[in-house]
């Protein structure tokens, strides 16, 4: 997790070159990917969106996040 406050934000790496950028904003959980770097993967294709609380709301855990995206998303243990 990059942050612990609003909005919450993961970065990793996917494969040997890309990079997936996840945040949680205003009840909408984002996913993006990119074949490039991690400073580039805002601007990557977003692979998954979905209101999941409240315009306010901002915080989740990881664990929650995992269990949300797992129909796209597969992490690494």
């Amino acid at each position: 997790m990059t942050s612990e406050d609003r909005p919450t934000q993961w970065q990793g790496l996917v494969g040997e070159h890309g990079s997936i950028y996840i945040r949680y904003r205003r009840g909408e959980l984002e996913v993006y990917v990119s074949e490039t770097s991690c400073d580039e993967v805002k601007d990557g294709e977003r692979i998954f969106n979905g209101r999941i609380g409240g315009k306010y709301d901002g915080q989740m855990s990881t664990d929650q996040m995992k269990a949300v995206v797992a129909e796209v998303c597969r992490f690494a243990e």
